[in-house]
């Protein structure tokens, strides 16, 4: 079976913890899964973590919108005339 990278495979057990059926679910659906697995102190972690990673995303954003501008000036202030 192939999955697609946005994809997470989930397993569904019986008693006997033998598998009854594979199938896919998408990445946002896992998290969702995983994260109403856990304790509310964890819970807090997952979401600073994750403003962590958009901050992080951000800045790099702004790091290369000034590289562009810098490396750009003198054609910025021509099409400014």
């Amino acid at each position: 079976m192939e999955a697609d990278v946005n994809s997470h495979r989930a397993l569904v057990y019986n008693e006997k913890k033998e598998v009854l059926e594979v199938f896919l679910i998408s990445i946002e659906e896992k998290l969702i899964q995983d994260f109403l697995t856990l304790p509310d102190d964890k819970k807090l972690e997952v979401i600073d973590f994750v403003d962590f990673l958009k901050s992080r995303n951000n800045k790099q954003l702004e790091l290369m919108m000034d590289d562009i501008i810098s490396e750009n000036a003198e054609a910025l202030k021509e099409l400014a005339k």
